[in-house]
């Protein structure tokens, strides 16, 4: 019981100073702490199906999920590191389905690619559209 509620206080507060650094533009310090908070949320986790406990394994999930999702929105952040980002994304597939992705290719979004163009048909003809869509075009 000490080993989960001391693994998990460090787990949030892992967590918390991540999200801070971030705040605070110290990028690498951040993914070096949401790392840390990942692999010791992984060892709970671990621990606890294997002690057939399901008490902290739903805010370990949550508290993992959150920092795979912090590490890849700071990946996606840094052009250089924008493919790390689709790595990122994997290890959490491959880690139970964190974040509610089901391909790396989802992630980052934008770098996706569709063989299928999206089209849209105009409710209204050209000529009697209102004038603020012109700006949305």
């Amino acid at each position: 019981d000490d080993f989960f509620e001391t693994s998990m206080i460090l787990a949030k507060r892992l967590l918390f100073l991540a999200y801070c650094e971030l705040d605070g533009g110290q990028i690498a310090s951040a993914r070096q702490r949401l790392v840390q908070c990942i692999s010791i949320t992984n060892t709970i986790i671990y621990s606890a199906h294997k002690a057939s406990r399901t008490k902290n394994n739903r805010s370990a999930q949550s508290i993992l999920d959150d920092a795979y999702m912090e590490l890849m929105l700071s990946m996606e952040e840094v052009e250089a590191d924008k493919i790390l980002a689709r790595h990122v994304a994997n290890l959490a597939i491959a880690n139970g389905n964190c974040c509610g992705w089901v391909d790396p290719m989802q992630r980052p979004g934008y770098m996706a690619r569709s063989t299928v163009q999206l089209s849209s048909v105009p409710i209204c003809p050209l000529e009697q559209r209102p004038i603020w869509c012109n700006e949305l075009e």
